[in-house]
């Protein structure tokens, strides 16, 4: 049995880290997958429960050389007092770079500033690329314990042995100090691409009043159980998921849906954890505890699509695998072709020292995540909820979508308009109550709604044919309740009224209660459009995508929504297992398709879609199947759904692009001298804070 764990990992500085991380960790048995983010310093990982401990699985990240824990910590940071004690200590060698070379200090107080900087400020990344080398790894911090290294031990030969001209000193010290700002400006950036994931966090109330007999106490919402009464004041955000008891009020749950208009609750309405009750007091009880509330969900929801990854990371893992061995390697090829061509030690060092410093792994290791976490954390503000990274990154390929009809681009709540019965009224009337009782679909709320006096029956078997109908036996008599198709099938020589036909032509969903000799009632279904639909329609034909419609509901019904909303085309009369066969015929022509439902018939169709979206008001197992939720309910926001995507995928393209365009052109440079050791280690501390910056503007453009 799989077992799936989140831990906090600490000390990553670049993709390098996240692969050998990776590497480490899946060779062990037990392990199914590690998926380890660098932007949110954490690791999933799924492994079987019997085989492993989680104890043995933070061992073996510790064994790769750093530190994981359960607990929810803060990210280890450079302490301030080390980041400003450098920097105070390299403005007296960097200010002669600026005013003149001739205000450099003494060689040996050059020595006395760069020694403190280099072995105790910079300590972390000896320590850090000593456990890379350990693990035959190399890291951004091996490159820049190299670099920063070779320009002190040199400097201090040349002080000891000559007369201390053409010192390093300031550029290790140089370096360390911006490497150390660019981390913490980085790390500062970083905070902010999760910043929507926090708000939702923030919106949960760390206590509520609780009614406890004819007392109101205060409790802290992890202690307060399913069926405790709650009190909520005007003003307040709602702890729990709860239903109303008293009361009348209206709720502001934007921060869950998306949606910015007010929703009015009284007695028998839910309420929401984190939505805002606005203006009256409410009594509720609830029905789910903290860990299980619909706010809990969407933020675990969010956790998981930020932690897995965008199939295009892969590509950049591979890469990053190998990136500084080959760093290396071409700085080794600096030295020497530059010390056989000029015959200088001191260029040949310099170059080197700065292929060293500018070469910058962690630029391509958060492009992609830290676009992702803005991506998804704007997404969940809109009521979007991708399930993970994949369904993000594809949703922007999308060429169809097809839509299911009933509680889709329908209200999903059809109103039964008419009810015709041939024979005996109650009788017949008490049966259709009976089975339609056990049922969830639409139709069958319909029914209840409508028949509400009705008695129950006692049926002694039956059996459910998803897509036709459903049949019993009572009394010992079979009794089959359905659409026309399942009276075709099971009995076509049944005559069907004229009176069928009428309501048919009018648009109307038509279900039949029949025995084995004749037609016993027929029901009639009207379900208006949502108001949104239209505009939901008009919004995908902008992104120039195909809208189809896939419905089980008969001919004319279909055709009638279809031709209203000017769809590119419809299928009717549709069962479950076909549904999934016209998406396949989409995809067979190279056309990316996405399928929205509701229900359980659409769950199959759901699955093979390329994307599969579903509404919130849905069943679980369509929710569950879905890749992504729309927590409005709202038929526009797939389309806003896509662009989205859309705009994620074109952003992290660009931090790609210019990750590796920074490092095609920088290395050069700094081979042939462009770059002297302090402008490279300048340009490697703004890379990353480029890339983390350009994935922040994405919170513009969505």
């Amino acid at each position: 049995m799989a077992e799936k764990i989140t831990l906090n990992i600490q000390g990553m500085t670049c993709a390098s880290c996240v692969s050998r991380i990776e590497r480490i960790v899946s060779k062990k048995e037990g392990i199914e997958s590690i998926n380890v983010n660098l932007a949110t310093e954490k690791a999933r990982v799924h492994f079987e429960k019997g085989k492993l401990k989680v104890d043995e699985i933070i061992k073996l990240i510790e064994g790769a050389g750093f530190s994981a824990s359960i607990e929810k910590k803060e990210v280890d940071q450079y302490p301030m007092w080390k980041l400003l004690i450098s920097s105070l200590i390299s403005l007296p060698l960097v200010l002669p770079m600026i005013f003149g070379h001739h205000y450099m200090p003494n060689g040996w107080i050059q020595l006395l500033l760069a020694t403190p900087v280099q072995f105790i400020i910079g300590y972390k990344f000896y320590v850090s690329a000593y456990k890379a080398v350990k693990n035959r790894e190399g890291n951004m911090d091996l490159l820049v314990a190299l670099g920063t290294s070779a320009a002190y031990f040199y400097s201090l030969y040349l002080l000891l042995t000559t007369s201390g001209h053409a010192l390093y000193f300031e550029s290790a010290v140089v370096i360390i100090t911006l490497v150390l700002w660019g981390k913490f400006l980085e790390q500062k950036a970083k905070k902010q691409t999760s910043q929507a994931l926090r708000s939702l966090e923030k919106l949960m109330p760390q206590t509520a009043s609780v009614k406890v007999g004819n007392e109101v106490v205060t409790k802290q919402i992890e202690d307060i159980n399913i069926d405790e009464i709650i009190l909520i004041k005007p003003g307040q955000n709602i702890p729990l998921d709860a239903i109303v008891l008293n009361g009348v009020s209206e709720c502001d749950e934007s921060m869950i849906t998306g949606e910015s208009k007010l929703i009015h609750k009284e007695i028998g309405d839910a309420v929401f954890a984190g939505a805002m009750n606005i203006d009256g007091l409410l009594e509720a009880r609830v029905l789910k505890r903290k860990s299980n509330t619909l706010l809990s969900q969407i933020i675990q929801a969010v956790e998981l699509a930020q932690l897995n990854k965008a199939p295009i990371q892969k590509l950049v893992d591979k890469i990053s695998h190998y990136f500084v061995p080959v760093i290396l390697v071409i700085a080794l090829i600096t030295f020497i072709v530059t010390y056989f061509v000029m015959s200088d030690f001191s260029r040949a060092f310099e170059h080197a020292v700065a292929v060293l410093v500018i070469a910058c792994p962690c630029a391509l290791g958060l492009a992609t995540p830290t676009t992702l976490m803005v991506g998804t954390g704007q997404g969940a503000k809109k009521g979007i909820i991708f399930r993970d990274a994949q369904a993000l990154e594809n949703a922007h390929n999308i060429n169809v979508v097809a839509f299911d009809k009933t509680g889709t681009l329908t209200q999903g709540t059809p109103k039964l308009s008419n009810l015709s019965i041939y024979g005996d009224e109650k009788l017949i009337r008490n049966i259709i109550y009976s089975i339609q009782i056990q049922s969830t679909h639409p139709l069958a709320h319909a029914c209840i709604e409508y028949l509400q006096n009705a008695e129950l029956v006692d049926i002694t078997s039956n059996k459910n044919n998803p897509g036709l109908g459903i049949q019993v036996n009572i009394a010992s008599k079979n009794y089959y309740l359905g659409s026309r198709h399942y009276l075709q099938k099971v009995h076509p020589e049944i005559k069907i009224p004229q009176e069928s036909d009428d309501w048919k032509l009018q648009g109307h969903s038509l279900s039949f209660l029949f025995d084995d000799q004749e037609i016993l009632a027929i029901m009639s279904f009207t379900d208006e459009l949502r108001a949104e639909s239209p505009a939901a329609i008009e919004k995908l034909k902008d992104l120039s995508i195909k809208s189809i419609l896939i419905s089980g509901d008969q001919e004319i019904s279909v055709r009638s929504v279809a031709q209203e909303l000017g769809l590119d085309d419809f299928y009717f009369e549709v069962r479950p297992e076909e549904k999934l066969s016209i998406i396949k015929k989409y995809q067979s022509q190279d056309l990316k398709v996405a399928m929205i439902g509701d229900g359980i018939n659409d769950a199959p169709a759901l699955a093979g879609a390329d994307v599969s979206f579903a509404m919130a008001s849905g069943s679980d197992i369509a929710m569950q199947t879905a890749d992504v939720t729309l927590m409005n309910n709202n038929p526009q926001s797939i389309a806003d759904a896509i662009f989205v995507s859309k705009k994620t995928y074109s952003k992290i393209k660009q931090n790609l692009f210019w990750a590796f365009f920074y490092n095609l052109i920088g290395i050069p440079l700094a081979a042939f001298g462009y770059l002297s050791p302090e402008i490279a280690g300048l340009a490697m501390a703004l890379s990353s804070l480029s890339v983390v910056t350009n994935s922040l503007l994405l919170k513009r453009q969505i």
